[in-house]
């Protein structure tokens, strides 16, 4: 090495040299290129010289860079390819970060739009909706008039959003057979999804559930939109109480709500379910980044932690 260099320059040369003759290519330098294709591939801007000429120094060292090379080309033309075998610490970390940013659910503005609008209508108020419902179902039969505590109960649910008059009428019908008006074409998404889900604990039938619908609601709560609602911890319950892979999912969502790790996601069999955990999984990495900037509330922390606190004691 020569003597006298300048800051800097001799970890540089020293990079240099390794990967001529040993064939280790500098993190920094594929980080660098990954997030230049990353760009090009969401279509902010076509890559430059410097980072085709990267992409063909990689092909040029041979082994597995052919394959993170070809990877790279893939993301910088939009498409979602499958990460190159093995590929070690650090470069596979860089591939992995690439990867989960170019898909879907970490990038596009319109699931974060959907990720808000989950708790429109639906703010907590410690009212157990799926026990209420089941409760009532029970009940249904064997007395005329609504008990004074479910009648409690369901105002105080009501009182939590304007929105939520048809829901508490459908409740109330449960015990009355009172005629149900038709549902408001614009009912906010996570009130929709609960109504069918009534329905079916009324008359014994299998819960419908919405996986990704959970899942966007529990990355809203992970990234301080507030605790989940009533609405979707009945759907989140009804989702526990299926089978294995329908629990083991509701689980890790509750989990990432909570600020729990956001990998491994659980290995699932069922497609939606699966498509569900893997979006949840990208959107709770912190290494995607844009949702919690959008997201944080400016309440002190020990709010936030109340928040939570009560959200688990409503799951009990």
């Amino acid at each position: 090495m020569p003597s006298k260099l300048s800051n800097g320059m001799a970890p540089f040369l020293k990079e240099a040299l390794a990967w001529v003759n040993q064939g280790k290519v500098p993190s920094g330098l594929v980080g660098h290129v990954a997030e230049k294709c990353l760009n090009a591939g969401l279509g902010y801007k076509p890559l430059d010289d410097d980072a085709m000429r990267v992409l063909m120094a990689l092909d040029a060292t041979g082994g597995h860079w052919q394959q993170v090379a070809n990877f790279l080309r893939e993301v910088a033309a939009g498409r979602d390819p499958p990460m190159p075998p093995k590929v070690t610490e650090p470069i596979r970390t860089n591939l992995m970060r690439v990867s989960l940013t170019s898909r879907l659910a970490g990038v596009q503005q319109p699931r974060i739009l959907d990720i808000i609008s989950v708790g429109f209508g639906d703010p907590w108020t410690g009212v157990d909706l799926f026990s209420l419902t089941e409760a009532l179902v029970e009940l249904r039969g064997r007395v005329t008039e609504l008990p004074q505590e479910a009648e409690e109960a369901i105002r105080k649910f009501e009182k939590g959003a304007s929105e939520r008059a048809t829901v508490a009428q459908r409740l109330r019908a449960l015990i009355a057979e009172t005629p149900l008006m038709p549902p408001a074409d614009n009912l906010p998404i996570a009130l929709r999804l609960v109504l069918p889900q009534i329905e079916a604990v009324a008359k014994r039938q299998v819960i419908p559930l919405a996986p990704s619908v959970v899942g966007l609601a529990a990355i809203r709560t992970r990234h301080g939109g507030g605790p989940m609602g009533d609405c979707i911890l009945f759907s989140l319950r009804a989702m526990a109480s299926g089978d294995t892979e329908a629990e083991m999912l509701a689980n890790y969502l509750w989990s990432i709500a909570n600020g729990g790790p956001a990998g491994p996601a659980p290995a699932l069999t069922d497609p939606h379910l699966a498509e569900t955990a893997e979006e949840v999984r990208c959107l709770a990495d912190k290494e995607v980044g844009g949702i919690r900037l959008l997201m944080t509330k400016t309440a002190p922390q020990e709010n936030e932690s109340q928040s939570n606190d009560g959200t688990q004691e409503a799951a009990q």
